[in-house]
């Protein structure tokens, strides 16, 4: 049971930083392309948000099932 929570553990932090790493990278690109602020209120906050949501609740799931796999 303790490994299966310090590889999840450690496993949330990792996937967040890769998350950040990739809205900075599409960030960055939007600015060199000048795209203005039309692109960060709308597309930009809708996509990050769905994206972070999704990943976040396909870790609860799996953890969730590791959890109660490791119990039987």
């Amino acid at each position: 049971m303790k490994l299966i929570l310090i590889k999840y553990s450690l496993l949330l932090p990792l996937l967040l930083f890769f998350i950040w790493v990739g809205l900075t990278i599409i960030g960055c690109i939007s600015c060199f392309m000048d795209v203005g602020d039309a692109f960060y209120c709308t597309k930009y906050c809708a996509i990050s948000k769905t994206v972070v949501t999704l990943i976040l609740a396909t870790y609860a799931y799996f953890f969730g099932r590791a959890v109660y796999l490791n119990r039987k």
